[in-house]
């Protein structure tokens, strides 16, 4: 895969996943992208007066508090 010309549209970082540590062979071609994100239920985080979390901790604080909740804040199964 390594002389592909089709590599060339991609950046070092976008094949850094299909690529050796020392970024000697490319061995797939990058197909697609992951993205990561939540939503969240803005009005039962304003009802448990909680904020978006910006890192990981305070990510683990939220859980907590919304699985401490009486269960209104949880989605229907």
């Amino acid at each position: 895969m390594t002389d592909m010309p089709e590599l060339s549209h991609f950046s070092p970082l976008a094949r850094s996943g299909w690529t050796t540590r020392d970024g000697a062979t490319t061995y797939c071609m990058p197909v697609a992208s992951v993205m990561e994100g939540f939503t969240y239920n803005k009005d039962a985080f304003d009802r448990l007066g909680l904020r978006p979390p910006s890192t990981q901790a305070e990510f683990f604080q939220v859980l907590d508090a919304i699985g401490g909740d009486s269960g209104e804040c949880q989605s229907p199964r």
